[in-house]
């Protein structure tokens, strides 16, 4: 008998968390903070938050814990902007500093009033705006 896939996903969600949360107690035990560290830093916060609610969400399979888990998923595309700005150290263009902002912040009032996850077309409108931040900065990079 195999195991159910959910536990699987779970198990490795949170084994990538724990990955991260190690990479940032290194970050934190070195005296230095840098520009591009802090940027760093938070990117791995919202990264370990996000892989860790998300496990609890496929676990549990709790609509507040959705409402919850997609929190930092919305604040991804803030980080990886804040990171790859940090990373080249130059500032990214105005407009797409808007566009990163504006849709941070659009998703993130629509997750909070949990019509990300009951509407499919706004959900799959939030995965188009975060492939196309990260098929930019893949391009710029």
């Amino acid at each position: 008998m195999s195991p159910n896939p959910v536990y699987l996903d779970v198990v490795l969600t949170w084994t990538s968390a724990l990955g991260i949360a190690a990479y940032i107690q290194y970050i934190h035990i070195q005296r230095t903070r840098s520009f591009l560290e802090r940027r760093t830093l938070f990117l791995l916060y919202t990264l370990a938050l996000l892989f860790t609610l998300r496990g609890f969400y496929w676990l549990l399979d709790n609509p507040i814990l959705g409402i919850i888990a997609f929190i930092p998923a919305t604040l991804l595309p803030l980080a990886i902007a804040l990171f790859i700005e940090g990373l080249l150290h130059r500032h990214l263009r105005f407009a797409v500093k808007i566009y990163v902002a504006t849709g941070t912040i659009l998703f993130l009032i629509l997750d909070l009033y949990d019509v990300l996850l009951r509407i499919p077309w706004v959900l799959v409108s939030y995965r188009i705006f975060a492939l196309s931040i990260l098929a930019y900065f893949s391009v710029m990079l």
